[in-house]
């Protein structure tokens, strides 16, 4: 009871004490230690003391996992010199980190900068990592280090995570698939919380898919002679798009796993009052402790070979199966009028690799650009589907003409040769009347000559002109002046406005990067939608896309050159915060984990709707600056 008054007394006497002044600015790393074993995880904690940050930007943890973080926490102290007190405020920044192998790492500088915008800079830390634990003198201590080791060596005997892919060697372009399964046993079924998305597998140097597991059940199966509940976490379709030797790294998971709690025995005094308290927190409803376990699979290498010489001129990169179907909606016509002609491939493979066909048409004939409709499934772990082409045709001058000769080639890895699909000529008849600007020897004109003919020949006016009589002179006038310098002004105007044009076609780049922000609000709304139908999947699956597509089209990424390190690097680099980068990777990882995890969902989508909205606006204003 004595111990009680005290700190009711403490407490008061904090309350009372009139807030004094801040204490000096400071921003440092602290670790407890510099030595450290293979797979020990340890805390990093950047303080920032009396200082009110804005932006605070990390360092790069090469050679170590992050295990949580960045987590925010604070501390208030109060101090009493001389009957003047001072407050001092210190705010977090903690990282629970691991080392992935040997040797000696360096953990450069964070950077923070607070609201006036001075910049600070913690110490770096050197920390050296070998092959077994360190030798502790404290035996509490080496107990600790016991017996984490055991629960983790006994937790993978229970849980543990494996990466299957259909192909293991193949051609570049060529599809597989890769496959995420968890394994966990009966033992400990249903006791698994807080499954969490931890590291995302990298996908460098391959074009990937994801697979929509909506019908996915929990199996069983033996391994080693032992039952397993299995769960598809994730399913990509992966595309090489080099050759050589490639790697996949692994995906990394989180769990929550309840685990007996070591009790501290201590002789019992029958004197004691409280003892039967303290007894209360040994019940069976304190007897377990929450237990962060983290299941990864081993990489995977890839051998990827080059495809062979002797391209074909009709070649654009397909691989894989291929048929076309070619077909004209008539073959009779008359001047005039529209034709249309459908090319259309369909198969399994690379098909947005495949690009229009460069077709020759008769001069005669005004043809536009064509246009393209896509249909992909990736049902059952391959990308499906059709690319179609439609050529929009109007022929000026009547006559018998043919429809250019439509060929495609592809390469069939089964067959391990390029193979070469062709359309025969379409015979296509133009009736109607030849226009009045043939000329008599029957010449046949283009459709450039069309359009000149009628503007080079004027009629004779054979009736008299009408002519008004006037007091005033119209020459030098105001209207005079007007009319003369109009057409001046209008071909400047003109020329400005179609230099404009030009430099904004040429500016791919920065059209790209002007419209992200416009394009990412715009398919967010497609995501709107979703959170009013309660469709969580397929919410998760299109913000996630957006964020995605806003970073390609603000980087001016292509989307095999998309991955998190390339990402955040040009982000830091075009000037945005750490934080905003940080935010990115966490609102991705939500996303992408929530697919294929429902149970990681339970933030909400309008939770993350707004993270990824606000984020967005944020990044803008950063770029911008």
């Amino acid at each position: 009871m004595k111990r009680i008054h005290y700190v009711f007394f403490l407490i008061n006497s904090l309350l009372l004490l009139p807030f004094g002044e801040l204490s000096a600015q400071n921003f440092r790393a602290a670790i407890r230690k510099n030595k450290m074993a293979v797979n020990e995880r340890f805390q990093l904690s950047f303080q920032a003391e009396n200082i009110e940050a804005q932006s605070i930007s990390y360092p790069k943890f090469d050679g170590f996992q992050i295990v949580m973080g960045p987590s925010t926490s604070t501390q208030q102290s109060y101090q009493n010199v001389g009957g003047k007190i001072s407050q001092s405020v210190t705010v977090m920044y903690n990282f629970v980190l691991s080392p992935r192998k040997k040797g000696t790492f360096k953990i450069g500088a964070a950077t923070l900068t607070d609201r006036q915008g001075k910049t600070y800079k913690t110490n770096p830390i050197t920390i050296t990592v070998s092959d077994a634990p360190q030798a502790s003198n404290d035996p509490n201590a080496a107990s600790a280090v016991n017996r984490q080791q055991a629960i983790e060596a006994e937790l993978k005997q229970l849980i543990f995570l494996r990466a299957f892919v259909s192909k293991k060697k193949l051609y570049q372009g060529d599809q597989f698939v890769v496959t995420y399964k968890l394994y966990h046993a009966p033992e400990i079924a249903g006791r698994l919380n807080s499954l969490e998305l931890e590291e995302a597998p990298g996908y460098e140097g391959f074009w990937a898919e994801k697979v929509d597991l909506k019908n996915s059940q929990p199996a069983l199966e033996v391994v080693k002679n032992r039952r397993f509940y299995v769960s598809v976490l994730k399913q990509d379709i992966l595309i090489p798009q080099k050759s050589g030797k490639l790697k996949i790294d692994p995906l990394t998971v989180s769990m929550i796993v309840p685990i007996p709690k070591q009790r501290t025995r201590r002789k019992r005094d029958p004197l004691d009052p409280f003892a039967d308290l303290d007894d209360l927190f040994q019940s069976p409803f304190g007897r377990h402790e929450n237990y962060k376990f983290l299941a990864k699979n081993t990489p995977i290498s890839i051998d990827v070979d080059a495809l062979p010489a002797g391209k074909p001129a009709s070649f654009s990169g397909m691989v894989g199966k291929l048929n076309m179907d070619v077909s004209l909606n008539q073959d009779t016509v008359d001047a005039g009028e529209a034709v249309t002609l459908s090319i259309k491939y369909s198969g399994e493979g690379n098909l947005p690799k495949i690009q229009p066909p460069k077709l020759t048409f008769p001069a005669d004939f005004e043809v536009y650009d064509p246009k393209t409709k896509e249909r992909v499934s990736r049902v059952g772990g391959k990308l499906t589907g059709s690319r179609t082409f439609d050529y929009l045709i109007i022929p000026r001058i009547p006559g018998d003409y043919e429809i250019p000769k439509v060929e495609v080639a592809y390469f069939d890895p089964k067959a391990k040769k390029y193979k070469t699909l062709s359309k025969d000529r379409f015979p296509l008849t133009v009736t109607g009347e030849a226009p009045a600007e043939i000329s008599s020897q029957g010449r046949r004109l283009n459709k450039e000559d069309v359009e000149l003919l009628g503007q080079d020949i004027r009629h004779i006016r054979t009736s008299k002109a009408g002519f008004v009589d006037t007091d005033s002179f119209f020459l030098g006038s105001g209207p005079f002046w007007a009319l003369l310098l109009t057409p001046f002004l209008g071909f400047l105007f003109l020329l400005v406005w179609d230099k404009r044009r030009k430099d904004q076609r040429a500016d791919v780049v920065g059209t790209r990067s002007k419209k992200a922000s416009k394009q990412a609000k715009k398919r967010l709304s497609t995501a709107q939608q979703y959170i009013k139908d309660s469709n969580e999947r397929s919410f998760f699956d299109e913000v996630s896309r957006v964020l995605w597509g806003y970073a390609g089209d603000k980087l001016a990424l292509g989307q095999s050159d998309l991955s998190r390190e390339q990402v955040s690097s040009m982000l830091q680099e075009k000037g945005a915060s750490g934080s905003s980068v940080e935010e990115l990777k966490a609102i991705m990882d939500h996303c992408e984990f929530a697919i294929f995890a429902p149970s990681s969902a339970e933030v909400g989508m309008q939770a993350t709707y707004d993270r990824a909205l606000e984020l967005i606006m944020k990044l803008e204003k950063e770029l911008q600056a």
